[in-house]
C-alpha cells in the first residue's frame, strides 16, 4: 500500500461504511444514510489517535499549550475543488502531494510542498535500502510467504535490488 495517509484514511472509512451496512447491502437495499462522516474519520487521525498514545494533553487538537503540527493543504490542484465541505474535501480529494506546509512542534519542517532540512535522495537511498535488508531478513526466514508463488517474491526482491543498482 502506498505511504499516502490520506489513502489510508479513505480505505478506513470506506471500510467502515462498507461494515456498518453490510446487512443492508446483503439485502439487496440501498443504506439510507452514511454511518460515518467524513469529519469523524478525521477525528481518528488527531483526537482519537492522541487519545489512543496516551497524548492527548500534548497533541490532537489546536489548542493553546499543545504542541503546533499542522499541515495546510490545497491550492489550485483540480482534486481541491469543488471545496463545498473541508472534512469531505480532505478525506475523499487530497492527496499528499496537495501538502503544501507542514509545521512539526511550531517548526516549519515542509513550505511550498518542499522538504526542508532534508537530503531527499539520501533518504530515499536509505529507504531503498531499508526496504533491501526487510526483503532478506524475510527471505531467510521465511523462504515462501503464505500465499505468495516463489516466483513473486523473487521478482520482488529482484526489483529492489535492480533498483539499488545490485
Amino acid at each position: 500500500n502506498t505511504g499516502d495517509l490520506f489513502v489510508q484514511l479513505r480505505l478506513a472509512l470506506a471500510f467502515k461504511r462498507w461494515a456498518d451496512t453490510e446487512p443492508t447491502n446483503l439485502a439487496r437495499s440501498d443504506p439510507q444514510r452514511v454511518s460515518t462522516s467524513a469529519h469523524q474519520a478525521l477525528e481518528w487521525t488527531t483526537v482519537n489517535a492522541a487519545e489512543a498514545l496516551r497524548l492527548e494533553d500534548r497533541i490532537g487538537s489546536i489548542t493553546v499549550g499543545k504542541r503546533a503540527d499542522l499541515i495546510l493543504v490545497g491550492g489550485s490542484a483540480i482534486n481541491q475543488h469543488p471545496q463545498i465541505d473541508p472534512a469531505g474535501t480532505l478525506v475523499f480529494q487530497t492527496s499528499s502531494d496537495d501538502v503544501r506546509t507542514v509545521m512539526v512542534d511550531g517548526k516549519v519542517v515542509k513550505r511550498d510542498g518542499v522538504l526542508l532540512g532534508v537530503n531527499l535522495a539520501e533518504l530515499t537511498n536509505r529507504a531503498d535500502e531499508s526496504a533491501r535488508a526487510v526483503l532478506e531478513r524475510v527471505r531467510a526466514a521465511v523462504p515462501q510467504l503464505p500465499g505468495t508463488a516463489p516466483a513473486a517474491f523473487d521478482a520482488v526482491a529482484d526489483l529492489v535490488n535492480a533498483n539499488l543498482g545490485s
